[in-house]
């Protein structure tokens, strides 16, 4: 998968290496509290879905696209853990 976001890159911030980086660099930039990862996950697959024309001129294919977005969703079942990829 080949990405070129280095153009859409506005500031960068510096968060803990503890699993959640992604989503500690999206709760910072909004300004909430380290507990709001609950909001953030569930947010994200939502406004991927609803803003995806916006998103696909960032992402070469629509497979990329899923790829990312299947990845934000936690497992199905409490018994299931998620896999590393994700």
């Amino acid at each position: 998968m080949k990405f070129f976001m280095h153009s859409y890159i506005k500031k960068t911030v510096d968060v803990k290496c503890d699993g959640n980086c992604g989503f500690d660099v999206v709760v910072k930039h909004l300004g909430l509290g380290e507990c709001s990862h609950n909001l953030i996950d569930l947010a994200f697959p939502r406004a991927l879905n609803l803003h995806k024309n916006d998103y696909m001129s960032i992402f070469e294919h629509e497979e990329d696209f899923k790829y990312i977005r299947d990845g934000l969703y936690p497992p199905k079942l409490k018994s299931e853990i998620a896999m590393i990829e994700k």
